[in-house]
């Protein structure tokens, strides 16, 4: 008997540890198979750019549309179309008067010509584009007190035999920061257009002292930002050679300030704005720019498409529940229009019914993985998001501050990245004043010349 219990033990040793054995592979298989649902549901259900922030370039399948059928009218602006025209000028630089030299209906040529004008057209040219070369000479003068002779001074500008102009160096701002231009391709354009023979070592002298000229100009607008009422930002990368840095955008509706970091973290804007913000900041959900202690407007537009992806790839009913509310928030807010004002009792019950509705939705967390860490990061941020049913002067999205990165977006997809830091901080600079020229309606080449002034009055 005793030799059998012993032999019983020795097996039920073996079976133990051949269940702890079976236990490990088990966890260690359940864990590999997690892996591969949540792999292959991002394959099922990928992002793109109707559930995430990716860009519609950037979709593994776009939607082909099917051409537009022929409707059969003819080619054209349509009958009772009111149609456009170029504005008439009422200052134009030449006249020139047509008198007719015989009569038209007997042919003599024996007229008295009238002075009044019996119709007017006008036709838009260009005149020959050339250079205006100034040139200084300096004259001397002999006193008529001690006899000694005085040399005029040169202009403290003027530096070398022969330089270019700030006019040139706003010409070639206009060219690199909107129409996005090499360094080569603008040396051609001067060359072959206005005959000025140009290196591209010229054109990058020319945005240096761009550059240099307008940082004063540029660190007001940075001032001006400071005191807002409403503030938005944003952040894209870029390269300074095979280094990662960030383009950050501060941003009201008439300026616009980018700047460039090595760090995408809170530091840039501590060193831009501070720590404290006094008006309302409207940003996405990056951790860096939640830090500032200011009012919160999150944008929504990013929440909605975060809430289809949920929608798409775990089939979400909460997911859809808090996406229709958030466009029924914002739907309500826009139909109202420059109406829309909190204290008005009706609007003052809906802003209340969409809280309430919130608060029902995030009761209990949702069932789904990727839901629960959405809901997670939400549930403390209520606060953040309804900001600006409360406040007319707050946007629900942050479509000012990424339409203004827009541009800069452009710019990378063209020339790449920049040869240097300082490079890529004059682009900045470059890019925050035709940027804000442009928000008011402003001649971008007299404003990059300082000849006008920008409107920078709080």
């Amino acid at each position: 008997m005793e030799k059998l219990v012993a032999e019983l033990k020795v097996q039920l040793e073996h079976q133990q540890a051949e269940i702890t054995e079976l236990k490990a592979e088990n966890a260690q298989l359940r864990a590999e198979n997690a892996e591969l649902k949540e792999k292959l549901a991002q394959y099922e259900n990928p992002k793109n750019s109707n559930n995430s922030s990716i860009p519609p370039s950037q979709d593994p399948h776009r939607k082909k549309y099917p051409k537009k059928e022929k409707s059969g009218l003819p080619v054209g602006g349509q009958k009772g179309h009111p149609g456009s025209h170029h504005p008439w000028n009422h200052t134009p630089n030449e006249i020139i008067p047509l008198h007719p030299e015989v009569c038209s209906h007997c042919q003599s040529q024996d007229l008295i010509q009238l002075p009044e004008s019996v119709e007017a057209r006008q036709e838009i040219t260009i005149p020959p584009i050339q250079a205006h070369v100034r040139e200084y000479q300096t004259h001397q003068g002999i006193c008529r007190k001690c006899g000694k002779r005085s040399t005029g001074v040169f202009p403290e500008h003027i530096k070398g035999l022969v330089q270019m102009g700030p006019d040139i160096d706003s010409l070639v701002g206009y060219f690199k920061g909107l129409g996005h231009l090499s360094h080569g391709k603008i040396a051609r354009f001067f060359q072959e257009i206005l005959h000025i023979s140009i290196s591209s070592g010229g054109i990058q002298d020319c945005l240096k002292r761009l550059s240099s000229r307008t940082e004063p100009l540029y660190e007001q607008l940075i001032e001006y930002c400071r005191n807002q009422a409403v503030l938005h930002s944003d952040e894209t990368s870029s390269k300074v050679k095979q280094e990662r840095i960030y383009f950050w955008t501060f941003v009201t509706q008439f300026v616009c300030v980018f700047v460039s970091d090595k760090s995408r973290g809170f530091k840039v804007i501590q060193r831009i704005i501070g720590d404290t913000f006094k008006g309302k900041w409207v940003s996405d959900r990056y951790a860096a720019q939640l830090k500032i202690i200011a009012l919160h407007q999150l944008c929504l537009a990013h929440l909605i498409r975060d809430f289809q992806y949920l929608m798409d790839c775990e089939t979400s009913t909460w997911a859809q529940l808090c996406q229709s509310l958030l466009k029924y928030a914002i739907h309500t807010r826009n139909q109202a229009g420059g109406e829309w004002e909190p204290q008005i009792p009706a609007i003052k019950q809906t802003i209340l019914e969409i809280s309430e509705q919130w608060d029902a939705l995030f009761a209990e967390p949702p069932p789904t993985e990727k839901a629960k860490k959405l809901f997670k990061q939400l549930s403390k941020r209520k606060h953040q998001l309804f900001l600006f049913l409360e406040c007319p002067d707050v946007p629900p999205t942050n479509n000012l501050a990424e339409s203004a990165l827009r541009s800069y977006a452009i710019h990378r997809r063209i020339n790449g990245g920049f040869k240097s830091h300082k490079g890529a901080k004059d682009h900045a600079i470059l890019q925050s004043i035709i940027e804000t020229a442009r928000r008011q309606g402003k001649d971008i080449l007299q404003v990059l010349s300082l000849k006008m002034p920008l409107n920078l009055a709080s």
